[in-house]
C-alpha cells in the first residue's frame, strides 16, 4: 500500500474539515457540520489503515503498548487537573447559546472549584424539601397581552421568592427585534436583589437530571437551614433556570466556575456526538439587565 498516498489522503481531509467547520461556525448551515463529521471519520478511517499497514512491521503489541499510555496519560492529565483546580470536572464544552455574549455554543471551558462570587441571602428554614408549583402571570402590555407560567419552589405554601418582569428586547440576526418580558431582579424575606453580571458564571447538575451538566450565570446563593442553595440564569434566557422547571441548586451540585473559556475547540465534541443543529436561542440576544 502507498503510505504516502495514504498520507496526502489524510491531509486533504484534514484540510476540508477546517474549511467546513470555518464554513459552519460563519453561517450555522447544518450541512457544513455533517461535512465536518464526515471529514473526522475519514481522518480516523485513513490513520486507522496506515496504523495497520505500519503495524505489519512493527507488530501490534506496541501499537496497543502505545495506545494504553496515551489513555493512561490523558486520565491521569485529567485527574491531575481536577486536583489543581479542586473540581471534578475540569473541562467542559458549551452545547447551547444560553450564555451569550459571554460563552459560545462550542467554546471548550477551563473549571475551578471553590468559593463563587455571587450576593448572598439567609433563610431561616430548610430548602430541600420545597416543592414545586406552576403559577400563572398575565400582563397587559401596549402590544398585546402576555401570558407566562413558572414552576416556583413553594415554601410552606408560598413562592420562595417573589418575581418582578420588566420588558426586554431579543434581537434576531437579521436585525429585527421583539419585545418580551424578562426577569432582572426578585424578592426574597422583604429584600430585593438584581441581576449582576459580574457574579461568576458555574456549571451545575441540575435536578431534572435530563437537562444535563448547565453552564448558567449564579443569581443568589441562599443560606438556609439545611446548606447553600443557588438561583440561577442564562444571560441569553428570559427568566430564572428556577422559575422554569428546574429545581434549587444545592452548593454539593455545583461542578466549579467558569476560569477559562478557548472558543471552537468544543465543536469536536458537538460533532462526533453528532449534535449538528443549533438549539433553540441561538437565533436571537436578549438585552438588558445589569
Amino acid at each position: 500500500m502507498n503510505l504516502k498516498g495514504l498520507w496526502t489522503r489524510s491531509n486533504i481531509a484534514l484540510a476540508a474539515l477546517l474549511l467546513f467547520l470555518a464554513a459552519y461556525i460563519a453561517t450555522g448551515f447544518v450541512l457544513f457540520a455533517f461535512g465536518v463529521f464526515a471529514c473526522v471519520v475519514a481522518v480516523v478511517l485513513l490513520e486507522i489503515v496506515t496504523e495497520d499497514t505500519f503495524k505489519s512491521a512493527k507488530g501490534a503489541k506496541q501499537s496497543a503498548w502505545e495506545l494504553g499510555i496515551a489513555f493512561a496519560s490523558a486520565l491521569a492529565a485529567w485527574f491531575i487537573l481536577g486536583f489543581i483546580l479542586q473540581t471534578s470536572s475540569p473541562i467542559n464544552v458549551v452545547t447551547s447559546c444560553s450564555m451569550l455574549p459571554v460563552l459560545e455554543r462550542g467554546d471548550l471551558i477551563l473549571l475551578q472549584g471553590g468559593s463563587v462570587a455571587v450576593p448572598e441571602a439567609q433563610y431561616a428554614g430548610a430548602l430541600a424539601n420545597a416543592t414545586y408549583e406552576q403559577r400563572g402571570i398575565r400582563i397587559d402590555a401596549s402590544d398585546g397581552t402576555r401570558t407566562y407560567r413558572f414552576v416556583l419552589p413553594i415554601v410552606g405554601g408560598n413562592p420562595l421568592f417573589e418575581y418582578g418582569l420588566e420588558k426586554c428586547a431579543a434581537r434576531a440576526r437579521d436585525g429585527t427585534e421583539t419585545h418580551e418580558f424578562c426577569t432582572y431582579k426578585i424578592t426574597l424575606n422583604g429584600t430585593e436583589y438584581a441581576l449582576d453580571k459580574s457574579n461568576d458564571v458555574i456549571v451545575y447538575e441540575p435536578t431534572p437530571a435530563y437537562y444535563g451538566l448547565i453552564i448558567h450565570r449564579a443569581f443568589l446563593k441562599i443560606k438556609a437551614k439545611d446548606g447553600a442553595y443557588y438561583l440561577t440564569r442564562g444571560d441569553n434566557n428570559e427568566f430564572l433556570d428556577q422559575q422554569s422547571g428546574i429545581r434549587l441548586v444545592p452548593e454539593k451540585d455545583v461542578k466549579g466556575k467558569v476560569l477559562l473559556r478557548v472558543p471552537y475547540v468544543g465543536y469536536l465534541k458537538l460533532f462526533l456526538f453528532m449534535q449538528f443543529e443549533e438549539p433553540k436561542g441561538c437565533g436571537y440576544l436578549v438585552g438588558g439587565g445589569g
